[in-house]
């Protein structure tokens, strides 16, 4: 039952969100780029009162906010070593 509620959590931090390439807005959709999965393993793993929980804000604030599409897009383009579109987040 925890892990359901801490999925929950996990989607909930992408409220009033939108990706910042192309404006989709749904929740199950968005992606913490580049540190998504770490976002994700500290909120599903560890509970609030421990102090890994406490790494996920500063990650948060140095990530943006994109969808699935636009990550596989960014992905594909350094893969082939494609030009950076400039409505991407920065390259890290």
């Amino acid at each position: 039952m925890y892990n359901h509620n801490r999925q929950i959590k996990l989607i909930n931090t992408f409220k009033e969100k939108a990706c910042k390439v192309c404006g989709e807005s749904q929740p199950h959709r968005l992606f913490w780029w580049p540190h998504h999965k770490m976002i994700r393993h500290y909120i599903l793993r560890y509970g609030k009162k421990t102090s890994e929980y406490g790494k996920i804000k500063p990650l948060i604030k140095e990530s943006t906010t994109i969808c699935k599409n636009c990550e596989s897009d960014i992905n594909y383009a350094i893969l082939i070593n494609d030009d950076w579109d400039p409505r991407w987040p920065k390259k890290f």
